[in-house]
């Protein structure tokens, strides 16, 4: 019996594509059959983590739909906790990853308002040195 929902959401900066954000985009596709990557703002990323990405929106937008063509990129928001991509997309799931805790918490907020299921991944692929903050490092 398959219990995968329609629409799964992820959210993420996605700078430097590696084996960590397929690992959590992997993972994402055990809940739901369409995959919905929204990905922050160049401007938003500075304000989250206190630094531009290596790439651009643009740029991690393409290689997202590079390697992933049967998923829905979206850009996300411009300002924080607008939740556009959730009212436009109404995801049945949304998938955090292992060190998206801050996110996770403002999503179990409204997840009963928006009625989709929220799922946090703990498991992560070889822990830190796939992380992009240490992988940017040396690109």
């Amino acid at each position: 019996m398959n219990t995968k929902k329609e629409k799964v959401m992820v959210f993420g900066v996605f700078d430097n594509l590696h084996e960590g954000h397929r690992f959590l985009l992997k993972n994402a596709l055990n809940y739901g059959l369409e995959l919905y990557i929204v990905v922050t703002p160049t401007h938003r990323v500075e304000k989250i983590k206190g630094k531009l990405p290596f790439y651009s929106i643009k740029e991690r937008m393409h290689a997202l739909e590079k390697e992933y063509p049967e998923a829905r990129i979206i850009e996300g928001d411009n300002d924080a906790e607008q939740w556009t991509p959730i009212i436009n997309n109404t995801p049945e799931v949304i998938v955090c990853g292992y060190d998206q805790d801050e996110l996770y918490d403002a999503l179990s907020k409204i997840s009963g308002k928006y009625n989709f299921e929220l799922i946090q991944i703990k498991e992560n692929l070889n822990g830190e040195e796939l992380h992009s903050r240490y992988i940017n490092k040396s690109v």
